[in-house]
């Protein structure tokens, strides 16, 4: 009679280690030490369904710019968000032409910026 041979994984205690104490981090904080590893994508992907969604909610715009005006800044910080997220994840879709490498990276940057200079204008 023959017996099946059975393997066993070794387990690294390391990551089991870890594991447990990103859950624990997480629930009793609600974000765990791993989420600051890469924070700049942490923050662009929490932000962008949320900005996503605020753009169709919006009823409302800053008193200083019009209504087009407002929605073009959003779809640039849009804009910017969705690059940081899929250039995390490998999926980045770059310009085919080299030549116009810097006028994309300009306009990447440009949606950050106004993201900083308009944070105090989201909500409605």
């Amino acid at each position: 009679m023959k017996y099946p041979v059975i393997h066993f994984k070794k387990i690294n205690w390391f990551s089991v280690k870890r594991s447990i104490k990103h859950w624990w981090q997480r629930r009793t904080r609600g974000f765990s030490d791993d989420e600051t590893w890469s924070l700049n994508y942490e923050i662009a992907k929490f932000t962008l369904p949320r900005l996503k969604l605020f753009k169709e909610f919006n009823f409302g715009y800053p008193s200083s710019i019009t209504s087009e005006e407002w929605n073009i800044i959003l779809d640039k910080i849009i804009f910017s968000l969705e690059y940081e997220v899929a250039r995390y994840k490998g999926e980045e879709k770059l310009p085919d032409n080299p030549d116009d490498f810097s006028a994309y990276f300009e306009k990447v940057q440009e949606g950050f910026r106004l993201f900083g200079e308009w944070f105090g204008n989201l909500w409605w």
